[in-house]
């Protein structure tokens, strides 16, 4: 545990990650931010690093996603903090909520981190279109194939 500061938490802290490990975090962000000036911002890309999930699964982004600029949609901001090549997300909002307000309740969504994005065969989210979960397909050894889902 030396690797992490001592700060309150629950569950068991990551230790560093094996390279043949595919490791799964859930997060419940309760209204994602989308300006770089909210400290929950940076907090949440420093996370991202410190842990070094394969696929983080968000579940209350709270966006809209349709009602934001391009540069502020999740998959630009996870490459531009994470990197280009290491970084892909998917995200679900309702889509009939017939507001064009960025803040949303509820939504759903998944980085996926680092190599695990060679693997990545698509996604795709829920087909009524109301944010309750979308999914990534990740190819694994011989036959193997991965879907992780937030909901």
């Amino acid at each position: 545990m030396a690797d992490y500061p001592d700060q309150a938490h629950h569950g068991d802290l990551p230790l560093k990650k094996r390279e043949d490990v595919f490791r799964g975090i859930c997060i419940n962000v309760n209204r994602f931010p989308v300006t770089q000036d909210d400290t929950k911002y940076h907090e949440f890309f420093a996370s991202v690093q410190q842990y070094n999930p394969s696929a983080l699964m968000i579940q209350e982004p709270g966006i809209n996603w349709n009602a934001i600029q391009p540069d502020q949609y999740l998959s630009h901001v996870a490459q531009e903090h994470l990197a280009p090549d290491q970084a892909q997300a998917y995200t679900a909002h309702n889509l009939h909520s017939g507001t064009n307000d960025r803040c949303q309740w509820g939504g759903t969504a998944i980085i996926s981190h680092g190599d695990i994005c060679q693997n990545s065969m698509g996604g795709g989210s829920d087909l009524m279109g109301l944010g309750r979960w979308c999914w990534v397909r990740y190819q694994g050894k011989g036959d193997i194939i991965l879907r992780v889902v937030s909901a």
